[in-house]
């Protein structure tokens, strides 16, 4: 289970059981001090319902919620988890220092999470996602991707993978 500095949000969902894994754009920069920012925020009791259970920069990763508990604007049973950047109009983008850096700390957060809840390394699509909150299935789902503008999202799965084979995993029939 990932060990990551916790600042508490005030508000929290309903309990769950997590089987997929969504992730977000925050509309905010990569740079660091920008997740600490947010998780502050959600932490004052004047705050908005929680947008994510990880916020992630360029330097550091917050817990605000546990994931046993809903965030409202999260697909039914995942953990949420939002990027620090702007939407990208060019998927090079993503190669920035600050931005690759990001891409990567959500790849170990995203391995960690799918070993820790045995949830399928891989994306579901618009199509798979519609018929998998319709059923509301217990079944591991993926990874959502919520992500706006342009995602390495091949290349973001790939890096989940090889994290999760140097984490120890080694059941790919899941």
């Amino acid at each position: 289970m990932p060990n990551y500095p916790l600042v508490e949000a005030r508000n929290v969902g309903e309990k769950q059981r997590p089987t997929a894994i969504s992730l977000k754009t925050s509309f905010t920069t990569s740079e660091k001090k920008a997740a600490l920012g947010m998780v502050n925020y959600w932490h004052r009791s004047s705050s908005q319902l929680p947008l994510a259970h990880y916020v992630v920069d360029e330097a550091e990763l917050y817990r605000c919620v546990d994931i046993r508990r809903q965030v409202y604007e999260a697909p039914y049973r995942s953990i949420a988890v939002m990027l620090c950047t702007e939407p990208l109009d060019d998927i090079r983008m993503w190669d920035d220092t600050a931005r690759y850096s990001v891409l990567h700390k959500t790849a170990t957060l995203v391995a960690q999470l799918c070993l820790a809840h045995k949830i399928k390394p891989r994306l579901l699509d618009e199509a798979a996602l519609v018929k998998w909150q319709k059923r509301r299935s217990r079944r591991r789902g993926g990874v959502i991707s919520r992500i706006t503008g342009e995602f390495p999202s091949e290349r973001f799965i790939l890096d989940v993978q090889s994290e999760m084979i140097r984490h120890g995993w080694k059941d790919i029939t899941w």
